[in-house]
């Protein structure tokens, strides 16, 4: 029986994540056979969005089919990663899920251990916002989108350019900047340039001593700025290196 323990946790695993990326429903049945699923609350006819209506009654878009694509990580740690794409796609006054904190500067609250699977809001109609839904393996390293196409891509291209090795420059991607500090805290960065720019979402990548912004040109003009000020050589700094690891 102990030789077939682990298989069968990284194939119920498996089954919570896939489960969740498709809607979660079997979740909870699975967990406890004898619950009885929760009916689904009824709209009333007021609210209800008609067809051809004006106002709030507005017929609601029509939604896009659900694509899936697996990322195999090569740098980041999978959960640090969805954490930054969370924060960068996040739609203006949505509300930021639920994530545990993964490494220096991250996004995530203290004492919450992260889902397997996270749901966000991306954009579209703020009345009826597209979502995206990301899920993450650390064992493989994996993280797998689910969402309408377009916002997929945003993802994928999210990806491309942040998971690439920490000695080579970022491939450039339009209205992002990634910031490799050489001496600069990262959160200590991340807190200044947030609370100085408007208009801009700024990121932390701890692993690799890098700050991630995205918004207009003019944004990432004042952010270069405002980074390369705080990314200079101390006089601690200097000190450290006369006197050497051994000194």
């Amino acid at each position: 029986m102990k030789t077939l323990q682990a298989p069968w946790r990284r194939s119920l695993a498996g089954l919570v994540i896939l489960t969740a990326l498709n809607g979660g429903g079997a979740t909870a049945a699975a967990a406890d056979p004898a619950q009885k699923p929760a009916k689904k609350p009824v709209a009333d006819r007021h609210s209800r969005p008609k067809k051809g209506g004006k106002g709030t009654g507005a017929a609601a878009p029509a939604v896009a089919a659900a694509r899936i694509k697996v990322f195999r990580l090569r740098h980041l740690d999978p959960e640090e990663l969805r954490q930054v794409v969370v924060r960068l796609l996040l739609a203006p006054g949505a509300q930021l899920p639920p994530m545990g904190p993964v490494g220096q500067g991250a996004v995530g609250v203290p004492g919450v251990q992260s889902p397997a699977v996270v749901e966000f809001a991306i954009g579209g109609d703020p009345r009826y916002p597209r979502h995206v839904r990301l899920a993450v393996d650390r064992r493989s390293p994996t993280l797998i989108a689910r969402g309408a196409e377009e916002d997929v891509q945003k993802v994928a291209e999210l990806v491309g350019v942040l998971d690439g090795p920490a000695g080579k420059p970022a491939p450039g991607l339009k209205n992002l900047r990634l910031f490799r500090l050489r001496f600069a805290d990262v959160a200590v960065t991340v807190d200044v340039v947030t609370d100085l720019l408007d208009g801009a979402r700024i990121a932390a990548l701890g692993s690799s001593g890098a700050v991630v912004v995205m918004g207009p040109d003019s944004a990432l003009k004042e952010a270069a700025e405002v980074i390369e000020a705080l990314d200079v050589e101390s006089k601690e700094d200097k000190e450290g290196l006369d006197r050497g690891p051994n000194k």
